[in-house]
């Protein structure tokens, strides 16, 4: 395995919407195994694929059950999300987030707090995951990526300005 390079905003890749995967062959395992190793290395809880540079629409999560809603069974083990899609979603929450591509940034964010999201496995099988609290918000964050959406683009116009004179102040821009 192999640990990639997690871009940094501004980068315009992070800004892109990524494909739709249509082949699931091994080298769409490997970027999965890839991924999960740097979202480890990195300490991270979620990474998208164009977070390392592929517009292929993957994101990888692991919620450490400690940090999670422990009625939940999906904690503990990563979860590779091939085109995965929102269906449903109800109660608006505010969660507290950071990003591994505005490592200098944790912003509140209007999300749902509890969601259904349909993806395929590996294999290209359907798969439904029924979220809420940070599993609900990790999977809504990694989605926004692969849409070309970052905390950034999420922010108020306020907000937005803060982060950027922040990044500014510490020469990261």
């Amino acid at each position: 395995m192999v640990k990639l390079n997690v871009l940094k905003w501004p980068d315009k890749i992070l800004r892109t919407r990524c494909l739709a995967v249509s082949v699931f062959d091994e080298s769409l395992e490997q970027l999965a195994r890839d991924m999960i190793e740097t979202m480890r290395a990195e300490g991270g809880i979620g990474l998208s694929a164009n977070q390392v540079g592929d517009l292929r629409r993957v994101a990888v999560i692991e919620v450490p059950r400690l940090l999670g809603d422990l009625s939940d069974s999906y904690h503990d083990i990563p979860i590779v999300l091939v085109n995965p899609i929102l269906l449903e979603a109800e109660s608006d929450t505010m969660s507290r987030e950071g990003c591994l591509s505005l490592p200098e940034v944790i912003d509140v964010v209007k999300r749902f707090d509890k969601i259904t999201v349909r993806y395929q496995n590996l294999s290209g099988e359907q798969k439904e995951i029924k979220a809420s609290g940070l599993m609900a918000a990790c999977l809504q964050h990694e989605i926004d990526h692969l849409n070309g959406k970052t905390l950034v683009e999420k922010a108020s116009r306020i907000k937005r300005d803060m982060i950027m004179r922040r990044l500014k102040k510490k020469g990261k821009l």
